[in-house]
């Protein structure tokens, strides 16, 4: 019977010396930072990176990944070996993440990336730098001045992406992050509330209306903006309008389904 208790592959050569399969992975110099979106609807996107004071990388989960989609080792960033770390030769993925993917959720932006890199043997492989992106759908909602007065202090705007949802009541300020679950996503808009066409709010009438967004991915911010729209024959219509924001790239976007003829009437009809 033959047995091993080492199934390493290992040489020798002359003289006793010893030739490993393995090969080195060192992540001594490994630094992560996070890129943040900030956007300005005059000049553009300006990428930027957010401080360590803004973003606490030390929780991070890191996780070493070969070819058979096998979690071979996990750790904190703040946890991460010092010294050179041994590993079998071959195809490997550095996946680092800030934490879990919520469906739905108020200013919780998730980071996270994915570095290839590949382990030769008796070589050592380093990672100094790794630069992590929004794993999420960005929404924000705004009204004009004019319209927000004429809207009701009930007035709500539901957000639904992939069956999740956040109620953005009339004054919200904060960005709501939605889970992507596919590479393009369908969004869908429900306002509801009451409009004061005249500005006297004793004669308000209720408003439904629902609109779609479409082709979301991970990474955009998509600010959706209401607006009083002032029609060629005098009438006045709300209008939506849709900023698409992704870091490093402006995604153009197709409003035509959200701008049209019949969007709300000054009545409140329609």
């Amino acid at each position: 019977m033959m047995g091993c208790a080492d199934e390493k592959l290992t040489i020798e050569g002359n003289g006793g010396a010893t030739i490993s399969s393995e090969g080195y992975l060192s992540m001594s110099a490994l630094s992560v930072d996070c890129r943040i979106d900030e956007s300005d609807p005059e000049v553009g996107v300006l990428s930027t990176r957010a401080t360590r004071a803004s973003v606490d990388v030390s929780n991070f989960d890191c996780s070493i990944i070969n070819e058979e989609n096998e979690v071979v080792m996990s750790f904190k960033y703040s946890e991460r070996p010092t010294e050179p770390v041994e590993l079998e030769t071959g195809d490997y993925i550095l996946k680092i993440q800030s934490g879990d993917v919520p469906g739905a959720a108020w200013e919780t932006p998730i980071y996270g990336t994915e570095k290839a890199f590949k382990i030769v043997r008796n070589e050592t492989e380093s990672i100094s730098e790794v630069v992590c992106s929004l794993l999420q759908i960005m929404i924000s909602v705004s009204y004009s001045d004019d319209l927000y007065e004429r809207l009701g202090e009930d007035t709500k705007t539901t957000v639904t992406i992939g069956g999740n949802s956040l109620v953005y009541v009339r004054n919200e300020k904060r960005a709501g992050y939605f889970l992507a679950p596919q590479l393009s996503n369908n969004g869908v808009l429900a306002i509801n509330g009451t409009y004061a066409a005249d500005g006297n709010h004793d004669t308000s009438k209720p408003t439904n209306v629902t609109k779609e967004l479409s082709n979301i991915q991970a990474g955009q911010h998509r600010k959706v903006h209401f607006f009083i729209e002032h029609a060629a024959e005098g009438n006045i219509n709300i209008g939506v309008s849709v900023r698409d924001w992704v870091t490093d790239e402006i995604i153009p976007c197709n409003v035509s389904d959200l701008i049209a003829e019949e969007e709300w009437t000054e009545s409140g009809e329609g």
